[in-house]
């Protein structure tokens, strides 16, 4: 009976044993470990492209996300995305999903199974989509970059009406901003040329000078003389 116990106990043991080095014991989520895997989760960066025209002005992007790590994971909707073991660049992972210009965007971020905090909320990222504004690839557009309707991204939508409008408000500033710009060109021509004529015959313009001041100063005293022969004709009489 005691030898039965024994074999009984050992097997016990035997069995406990192999239960503990078979079972996969999942270590805690320690606060530093969660706190890397944070700031993981902060480098993680969105590109957004343009998707080709299909023919309307309703374009959808694309998100492409980079910096992407085995320890992490991103959520969107039912789709889960992970490091990419079978991609040539692993780090950057492009979305399935098409978005929208103009809207908001919020991705959830969680730890992956590949650290000791699977499944634990990380941070959340919001991606803002620009409005494309189709009338920048008009025509009208092509030599007129600087004006603010065709710029590519618009903070909303612009009506055809609003898009004429502003457009021919601007070419007429442009047209005014051309003829100031030549009547100061005149200006400072004309006043370049006489400095520069000043400059090269500084001898003439001395001498010429000289007489003035001096054709001034003999006017002057003629005018004053003639005056006093007034005043003494006047006493006189």
């Amino acid at each position: 009976m005691k030898r039965k116990t024994i074999f009984r106990n050992i097997m016990l043991l035997l069995l406990s044993f192999l239960i503990f080095t078979c079972t996969d014991v999942k270590a805690e989520c320690s606060t530093q470990e969660k706190t890397n895997l944070i700031q993981v989760a902060y480098n993680l960066k969105f590109d957004y492209e343009l998707l080709p025209n299909e023919g309307n002005n309703d374009r959808s992007f694309s998100l492409t996300i980079s910096n992407f790590t085995k320890s992490i994971e991103l959520r969107y909707g039912y789709s889960t995305y992970k490091y990419d073991q079978q991609s040539s660049n692993s780090e950057v992972v492009k979305m399935e999903e098409y978005f929208t210009g103009g809207n908001d965007y919020k991705f959830n971020i969680y730890a992956s199974s590949n650290t000791n905090c699977k499944g634990e909320f990380l941070t959340s990222k919001t991606v803002t989509i620009p409005i494309f504004n189709s009338y920048s690839e008009t025509e009208e557009c092509q030599n007129l970059k600087d004006f603010k309707f065709c710029n590519r991204w618009y903070e909303k939508e612009i009506t055809e009406k609003e898009f004429q409008t502003e457009l021919k408000k601007y070419k007429e500033s442009l047209k005014q901003e051309q003829i100031e710009k030549k009547e100061n060109r005149v200006k400072t021509t004309l006043l370049d040329n006489i400095i520069k004529l000043y400059k090269k015959n500084i001898t003439l313009s001395v001498v010429a000078t000289i007489i003035i001041i001096i054709f001034i100063i003999v006017t002057i005293m003629l005018i004053v003389k003639k005056n006093k022969k007034r005043i003494r004709i006047k006493i006189d009489i």
